[in-house]
C-alpha cells in the first residue's frame, strides 16, 4: 500500500482510530490538538512533551504547529477514549479499517518506517544514541553487550517486561539481537548514557557492571512505549 495513502488516511481523518488502537494496545494516553469539544488532530503521549501519531515520535510544539493554522485558540490537551469516540471523526473506509488495531498491536516495524540505510546506522555505530533518545524519552535502563576486548558491540533500551529495544523494534529477551550480532553473545553489561552515545563508545569498561538481575527501571512519566518505534520517522508503507 502506498506509503502517501497510509498518511492521508491515519495522519488527518483516521487520527482518532490510530489513537484509540494505541491506546488500547498499548497504554498510551490520548491527546488532542483542538478547543474544549472538539478536535483536529488526536495522539498518543509517549512522554513528558512528546506525542505519538503515524508520522512517529514528535514534540507537542511540532505537533500543535501543524494544526495551529487552522485556528489561533487551538491547544494541546488530554482526553479519555470515551471523550475522544464522542466528538466522533473515528471513522475509515473499508480497506483501512483494520490498520491501525494492527500497527497498535503489532509496532511500527523498522523497516516499514526507515530506510535500509538509517536502519544499518543505527544497528552499526549509532546504536547507543538511538539508545540514548530512547532512555531519555522513557526513563527505561540502557544495556551493551561488550566484546572480549571490551569494546561494545551494540547499546539498546530495556522496558518494565524485561525485553530488549533497539531500531529493529521490540526482542524476545533481554538481549537485543541484530543483523550483526555474533553467534556467541558477549557480555551484557549495564551502560550510562554518556558511555553509550558514539562519540564515547570504547575504552569505557571499567564504568560498566555486569547486569546480575532483572531489570527494574525507574518509574517515569513516560508510560508504555513497548515496540512502537521512535525517531522522526516517516509514514509508513
Amino acid at each position: 500500500m502506498e506509503r502517501w495513502r497510509i498518511e492521508e488516511a491515519l495522519g488527518y481523518g483516521g487520527c482518532a482510530p490510530l489513537a484509540l488502537a494505541v491506546a488500547e494496545h498499548r497504554g498510551l494516553p490520548i491527546w488532542v490538538v483542538g478547543t474544549d469539544g472538539s478536535y483536529s488532530h488526536a495522539f498518543c503521549a509517549v512522554g513528558p512533551g512528546y506525542g505519538l501519531d503515524i508520522w512517529g515520535v514528535r514534540s507537542f510544539q511540532e505537533i500543535l504547529a501543524m494544526w495551529i493554522d487552522d485556528d489561533p485558540d487551538y491547544r494541546i490537551r488530554p482526553v479519555s477514549a470515551d471523550e475522544l469516540k464522542a466528538m466522533g471523526g473515528a471513522h475509515l473506509s473499508a480497506e483501512f479499517v483494520g490498520l491501525p488495531a494492527r500497527l497498535a498491536k503489532d509496532g511500527c516495524i523498522a523497516g516499514a518506517v526507515l530506510d535500509e540505510f538509517t536502519i544499518g546506522e543505527f544497528n552499526c555505530g549509532a546504536c547507543g544514541d538511538f539508545a540514548a533518545v530512547m532512555h531519555d524519552l522513557t526513563g527505561w535502563p540502557m544495556r551493551a553487550e561488550v566484546d572480549s576486548a571490551g569494546d561494545i558491540d551494540h547499546v539498546w533500551v530495556v522496558d518494565p517486561d524485561g525485553r530488549a529495544i533497539d531500531v529493529n523494534g521490540h526482542h524476545g529477551g533481554p538481549r537485543a539481537i541484530t543483523p550483526y550480532s555474533n553467534a556467541k553473545p558477549g557480555r551484557t553489561i549495564d551502560i550510562a548514557r554518556n558511555d553509550a552515545t558514539s562519540d564515547n563508545r570504547h575504552g569505557h569498561e571499567s564504568s560498566h557492571r555486569p547486569l546480575s538481575r532483572p531489570v527494574r527501571p525507574a518509574r517515569t512519566q513516560a508510560i508504555r512505549f513497548n515496540s512502537i518505534s521512535v525517531g522522526r520517522n516517516r509514514p509508513l508503507e
